[in-house]
């Protein structure tokens, strides 16, 4: 049990960090953050999280992709809200979005969204 924990700690940490490296390299590229979303978007980080569900069946990875997909929907919507309030200030922008996030963090537990699908 343990052993697959590092192993999946280690594979989780190298994506992050490498995002954290690639992004100090590059960040003063003008289209880089355009291809971080892009590549953060895609089902990068999903297939890695298909990989660890993947051990417990195919009901895991089902379970898994559907309430993905309710929480990639939200995450829509609050990517659209921080495009109209754009022109707020940076730290306005981060209060909407943390707020946001916590809002409906605090929704799907309270209301048991993952014992209704």
């Amino acid at each position: 049990m343990w052993y697959i924990i590092i192993k999946d700690a280690i594979i989780g940490a190298l994506l992050l960090g490498g995002v954290s490296f690639i992004t100090e390299l590059y960040g003063n590229y003008k289209n880089y953050y355009k291809v971080l979303a892009f590549l953060w978007a895609v089902p990068l980080t999903f297939a890695f999280f298909i990989y660890v569900c993947s051990r417990k069946g195919k009901s895991a990875i089902y379970d898994f992709s559907l309430h993905a997909v309710f929480g990639s929907l939200l995450t829509v919507f609050i990517a659209s809200i921080t495009l109209f309030n754009i022109n707020q200030s940076y730290t306005n922008i981060q209060i909407i979005n943390i707020s946001l996030s916590v809002l409906f963090i605090c929704f799907y537990f309270t209301f048991k969204i993952y014992e209704l699908f």
